[in-house]
Formats: C-alpha cells, structure tokens, sequence
C-alpha cells in the first residue's frame, strides 16, 4: 500500500451530509424566526455592541448576583427580570456557540480532506494527460488544454520577475512619498 492510500484509508465519505445541511438550514431558519436579532448585523452594527469575554461576563454575573439580593440599590428603570433572562440567553448563546464552533472545526477538516484527495487526484489526471501531451497521443491535446487553462501564467517581460502581492502593496504604500526601493519613483515637482 502506498503512502497516499494509507493516508486516506477508511476515507469512504458521508452519505448524510446532504441530509445535515437540509437539517441544519431548518434549524437556522427556526433559530432565526424566534432569535431577539431578526437579521443578520452589519460589521459596524457589531462594533457598537460589548461581547462577554471571561473579564465581562464575570462582571455581568457578579452584577445579577448584586442586584438579586439588593433590589433597593438598583435605578429605578432598572428591570432585574430582563437582566436575568439576557443572563440566561447569554449562557445558552455561549453554549450553542462552543457546540457549534467545535462542529465547524470538525467541518472544516473534513472539507480540508476531501479538498486535498481531490486536489492529488486532478493532480494525478493532469500529469497523465501531459504526459500522454508529449508522448503526441490522439485526442489528448484538447484535453490537456482543457486543463492547462489552470495552470497558465500571467503575461511577464522577458527577463522581468513578476511581483508577489506584499511588493505591490509596500510600492503602492511609498508612492505617495516619492519612494519605492529605496529609488525615487514620482520625481518631487519643484
């Protein structure tokens, strides 16, 4: 058995998982219609609201504790059933959200698996189909083609390297300052 084979080995799949995402999407669906938020909340929306770290959430139930065995200290627009039902979602929420984080892991390596035995497998095909390219088999330059589509290269000068991502972002940072490679790009205008 080859390195490969063991490295899948009992890797048959999930026949269910069809039947999970139909589940799951019943589940949000239900979640959604009786959760306090009716949609979903803009990254700016988030910013403004305080999340229950350990820090805060120590605080929080410190101040439910405080404010159950001295009403009499609270402010008057103060509502102590509100506050104990708010704790109470908070600790579901929590729970509902490790769960679920740990399903997400447990996804997200799945999905990281199937990914990478596809991913050997096109590998696999591709290198066949080029070999058979070169070999100048019948019917197999279409193929190959088809494939190479994928692994082509942008257009380059000859002799000139193309720049990674993190050059052009640092180029484009300096040009502002008439600097790019320690080199004046923009001359200063005197």
């Amino acid at each position: 058995m080859s390195k490969k084979e063991s490295d899948f080995e009992g890797d048959e799949g999930n026949p269910n998982i069809p039947e999970i995402t139909h589940d799951i999407l019943a589940v949000m669906q239900n979640f959604q219609a009786s959760a306090h938020t009716q949609k979903s909340m803009t990254g700016r929306e988030r910013m403004r609201l305080y999340g229950a770290k350990s820090r805060n959430l120590g605080l929080i139930t410190a101040a439910l504790n405080i404010a159950q065995r001295n009403p009499y200290y609270m402010p008057a627009h103060f509502s102590l059933p509100d506050m104990t039902e708010a704790v109470r979602r908070l600790k579901e929420m929590g729970q509902l959200t490790m769960i679920l984080e740990q399903f997400l892991k447990l996804a997200n390596d799945e999905l990281l698996t199937a990914s990478d035995r596809a991913y050997h497998d096109a590998l696999l095909i591709y290198r066949n189909l080029q070999t058979q390219h070169r070999s100048r088999v019948p019917g197999v330059s279409v193929l190959f083609e088809e494939l190479s589509q994928f692994f082509a290269r942008s257009p380059r000068r000859p002799g000139e390297a193309e720049p990674t991502e993190r050059e052009r972002e640092r180029d484009l940072e300096r040009l502002p300052h008439g600097k790019a490679d320690g080199e004046t790009v923009i001359p200063n205008a005197e």
